[in-house]
């Protein structure tokens, strides 16, 4: 089972499991996979930055500005032509429309 926020990178969840309710167990207990089949194309980059929004421990999650700072954005999203967030000050934006 996939959620549609959580699986655009590779189509699938990296938790893996039948219900929503498995999933949310598996979320808790921090077991995160990325299996070479769905995962193995996306750079190390966006599994970094998955990790880093999943991690058990909340305090060292990054903030949503924070997350903006990942150089997966920097080096995937805002080269991409014809991109919503091609626009070099995207990211200010999204602070001024998300404070934190």
């Amino acid at each position: 089972m996939s959620g549609a926020k959580c699986d655009r990178l590779s189509g699938t969840s990296p938790f893996t499991a039948g219900t929503t309710r498995e999933i949310l167990i598996l979320n808790k207990r921090g077991n995160i996979r990325f299996p070479e089949s769905t995962w193995g194309t996306i750079s190390r980059d966006a599994i970094s930055l998955v990790k880093a929004m999943t991690d058990l421990n909340v305090c060292s999650r990054p903030t949503a500005a924070e997350a903006l700072d990942h150089s997966w954005f920097d080096e995937h999203v805002a080269p991409r032509a014809g991109s919503a967030v091609a626009d070099p000050d995207y990211k200010d934006e999204l602070r001024y429309r998300h404070p934190r």
